[in-house]
């Protein structure tokens, strides 16, 4: 039987935070593997059931739940550069989930939630690989935290596709302009500039960059670089091109700058890296 995850003893996605204090700067994702759960919310209780989750903004205190006796219960806590980051390549093609992002940035409301109900596919792989990960490594150490991040963007591609989604979050004014500039970064991130995503979208330079800053966190140059990281690990997996190639498809025809970036961003050479993260993953099937 999986071993029961309570409030109290989360998987941490992102850089070790401490339970025992204030862990108002993550995100806490919660999933229901077995019976139910209620969570006291000024709005009422929250219910959910076997397969059902919430993902709570970060906030100051985030409601423990009421389980029914055999229930099982997973606990995440995710950083909020790391949720970010893992979400950036598809958040256009969910607004709601981006409308959540941009809120968290704009202004912390108590109890400000996602909730995935009705789901048509069973999630219970994908968090038990993820709480596998987690019990072999520290949280601190970057393998750990990158497979866990991979898991991560798997998991909440599966919660967007096939849940139904409620929230208590209203519409912030800014969602609008970042979701168009999320889709010309991911559509264009080989040549993306401030410059021509201002000329495309038709405003100053300064309101694309706040805009970006407001609601991811980041800078525009920032955001570029996570979505290019992200297209290169790809590419890199998929072992069929050099690394200069690869380089020159994410926006970077000096190789040197790629692989500067690249250890900026995972701490390795992209070898070091994708072998570490092969050793892994093989290590998971076995």
């Amino acid at each position: 039987m999986s071993k029961t995850f309570t409030a109290s003893s989360p998987i941490i996605i992102g850089k070790a935070c401490s339970l025992s204090g204030d862990d108002s700067d993550s995100y806490r994702l919660c999933y229901v593997l077995e019976g139910a759960a209620a969570f006291h919310t000024p709005d009422g209780p929250l219910l959910l059931f076997a397969n059902d989750a919430v993902l709570f903004c970060p906030q100051p205190a985030v409601p423990a739940p009421q389980t029914e006796p055999g229930a099982q219960i997973c606990s995440l806590m995710i950083q909020p550069d790391v949720l970010h980051y893992t979400a950036l390549p598809f958040l256009t093609a969910f607004p709601l989930f981006l409308q959540f992002c941009t809120h968290e940035n704009a202004a912390r409301t108590s109890n400000t939630y996602l909730h995935f109900v009705h789901g048509s596919a069973s999630l219970r792989l994908q968090i038990l690989q993820m709480e596998a990960e987690a019990g072999r490594r520290s949280s601190s150490d970057p393998c750990a935290s990158a497979l866990l991040a991979l898991h991560l963007t798997e998991l909440l591609l599966l919660f967007m596709k096939n849940y139904q989604v409620k929230t208590t979050i209203t519409e912030y004014p800014g969602s609008a302009l970042l979701s168009r500039i999320i889709e010309y970064i991911t559509k264009n991130y080989p040549t993306a500039s401030l410059r021509e995503a201002a000329r495309q979208l038709h405003y100053h330079p300064n309101t694309i960059s706040a805009a970006v800053r407001n609601g991811l966190g980041k800078s525009f140059t920032e955001a570029v670089q996570q979505v290019r990281m992200r297209h290169a690990v790809a590419l890199l997996l998929q072992k069929d091109q050099p690394v200069e190639e690869i380089a020159r498809l994410c926006g970077y025809p000096s190789v040197g700058n790629f692989y500067r970036i690249f250890h900026k961003t995972y701490g390795k050479s992209p070898k070091e890296y994708v072998l570490s993260l092969q050793e892994d993953m093989g290590g998971l099937r076995a």
